[in-house]
């Protein structure tokens, strides 16, 4: 690795440089110096904290905390690229200082498979591309075998508690209970590059347990990194064994929320709920184990 990424200081100083420090670490190729560019590393293209799948964001964010332990506010030399095109983030190479040496960043994330070699110049290409061969090599990061490409967070399966205080007062049960089916991108329409924003056509599915109610309803979502909100519309079955009854019923409403993961894809969303139900507006409140299926 060394005989890669250390090079000597005056190699670097005799190409035109600039010495910065790093105070912001935004994803796993972003970062803010502390002359208020945003700049990112020429020639490698990463994955990113809020898209991809699971294994890809756990990729990412082993950058970011890397970035955030040993690059930020640390003297850093940087290399405008000469070849890599950037509209608001500037393409560089980064060198983390020693007193006779410098770190080489980009070859470094190359190696450690945190992103693949996309070469936009000939700056240090003989460096970069055998970083890039070795984390294909050796199965780091991006290059590791896997049998799955992690989970799919927008189509999961949903288990429910809901807070209501009429519904509480009035049947004198504990809080509703559900399990469904919720799919994000059932019609998908619009994803940002970075996989930060989407725009879909979503469906959702499912029950009440100790009641039979079942539901389908489908509508717009729209969800910004771990944020979401989905308008619906739909149908409500509802019936007695009992009593003999079965009936339908359409209802409307609107889910704000987010999500947070908890383990291998397993995630909590915290929902407020607002439904129109025959002219009855009902508010709720509701936590969520979401349980993400394979891609």
């Amino acid at each position: 690795m060394n005989r890669i990424l250390f090079i000597p200081l005056f190699f670097v100083f005799f190409i035109r440089a600039g010495e910065i420090k790093i105070i912001k670490v935004a994803d796993a190729n972003l970062f803010l110096t502390s002359d208020s560019q945003w700049v990112k590393l020429a020639d490698v293209v990463t994955n990113y904290i809020h898209g991809g799948d699971s294994i890809m964001q756990a990729d990412a964010g082993k950058a970011v905390r890397w970035a955030e332990k040993n690059l930020k506010n640390w003297p850093m030399t940087m290399i405008v690229s000469g070849g890599c095109v950037g509209d608001t983030v500037i393409p560089v190479h980064l060198y983390k200082k020693y007193p006779l040496t410098q770190f080489y960043i980009n070859a470094f994330w190359l190696e450690k498979g945190w992103g693949v070699y996309a070469p936009c110049d000939t700056m240090e290409e003989e460096r970069l591309k055998a970083a890039a061969v070795r984390a294909q090599n050796e199965r780091r990061g991006f290059w590791k075998p896997r049998r799955i490409t992690g989970y799919n967070p927008y189509s999961r399966l949903r288990l429910s508690l809901w807070g209501n205080r009429d519904l509480l007062q009035e049947f004198k049960f504990p809080p509703p209970i559900g399990i469904g089916y919720r799919n994000s991108e059932f019609i998908k329409l619009y994803t940002s590059s970075d996989k930060s924003f989407y725009f879909n056509g979503s469906i959702q599915t499912g029950s009440y347990f100790y009641t039979m109610l079942w539901y389908l309803n489908m509508g717009p979502e729209m969800g910004f990194k771990q944020y979401y909100m989905r308008g619906y519309y739909g149908t409500l079955i509802y019936g007695s064994l009992q009593e003999g009854i079965l009936g339908a019923t359409g209802y409307y409403g609107l889910d704000a929320g987010f999500r947070t993961p908890v383990y291998k894809g397993v995630q909590w969303e915290f929902e407020f709920n607002m439904g129109v139900l025959q002219d009855i507006r009902i508010y709720v409140l509701s936590i969520t184990m979401a349980l993400p299926f394979r891609r």
